[in-house]
C-alpha cells in the first residue's frame, strides 16, 4: 500500500514544527545553534525567568560535552530538567519544583527489569510537562521492562537480549553517515544513563 505525504502548499510536511500550536504557516530559521535562538526568543518576549533556566540548561550542556559516560549523565539530567523549567515558565504552566518521579519496585523480589521501574507523582515537574503535552499518563507506574523496550535506539539490542520480545519498530534505510550514527549513539547512551540517574535522584526527594 502506498503512502502518501502530507502537504502543505506542495510541501511535504515533516516533523520541524512544535508538537502544542505549531505555525505551520510560518518560515524555518535556519541556525547552527537552537540555544541561541531560544535565548534570543526568550529576551525578546521579556521571560527573563524562562531565561534564566534556559542559560542554565545551556551551561550543564556545555559542561557535560566530552565527559565520559560515568559522569556527563547527571549534567544533561540537570540540562533536561532546566530546559523543561524554561518551557513551562515561557508557557504560564505552574508547576511543583519537585521532579515529580521516582523509583518504583516490587517489594521483597529479585532486582530485574520486571520488577522494578519510575513511578509518576501527581505533582512536580514531569507530570507538569506531561500535562502541557496533554499526555496524561493512565497508569502512574512504568516497569524498566517497558521503558527500555520502547526506547528506539536500544530496541534492536534489548530484543536480542531478551529473545521472548519480537521487534515492533520498522527499520529505515541509513540516512545519515557512519560517523554521525556513532557520535548520535554516544549522544543517546548518555540520555539512556542520564533517565537513570534522574529516577534515582528523584526517589531521594
Amino acid at each position: 500500500m502506498a503512502i502518501a505525504p502530507v502537504k502543505l502548499k506542495g510541501r511535504p510536511l515533516g516533523p520541524h514544527k512544535s508538537i502544542v500550536g505549531p505555525l505551520l504557516n510560518s518560515r524555518n530559521v535556519l541556525t547552527n545553534s537552537p540555544w541561541t535562538f531560544v535565548s534570543l526568543w526568550l529576551k525578546r518576549n521579556r521571560k527573563s525567568q524562562a531565561l534564566f533556566y534556559w542559560e542554565q540548561a545551556r551551561e550543564f550542556e556545555k559542561v557535560s560535552v566530552g565527559l565520559p559516560a560515568q559522569s556527563a549523565p547527571l549534567l544533561l539530567y540537570y540540562c533536561f530538567m532546566n530546559a523543561v523549567k524554561a518551557l513551562l515558565v515561557a508557557k504560564g504552566v505552574p508547576f511543583n519544583a519537585k521532579h515529580g518521579v521516582g523509583e518504583w519496585k516490587r517489594a521483597n523480589i529479585k532486582k530485574t527489569f520486571a520488577n522494578e521501574g519510575v513511578r509518576i507523582y501527581p505533582n512536580g515537574i514531569l507530570p507538569s510537562l506531561s500535562t502541557y503535552y496533554g499526555e496524561k499518563e493512565a497508569s502512574n507506574t512504568h516497569l524498566l521492562q517497558d521503558i527500555f523496550f520502547n526506547m528506539v535506539f536500544i530496541h534492536r539490542t534489548y530484543c536480542l537480549t531478551y529473545s521472548s520480545q519480537k521487534e515492533m519498530f520498522l527499520p529505515f534505510p541509513r540516512l545519515v553517515s557512519e560517523l554521525k550514527c556513532n557520535l548520535q549513539r554516544q549522544k543517546e547512551i548518555q540520555l539512556l544513563l542520564a533517565f537513570v540517574i534522574l529516577v534515582k535522584i528523584a526517589s531521594s526527594q
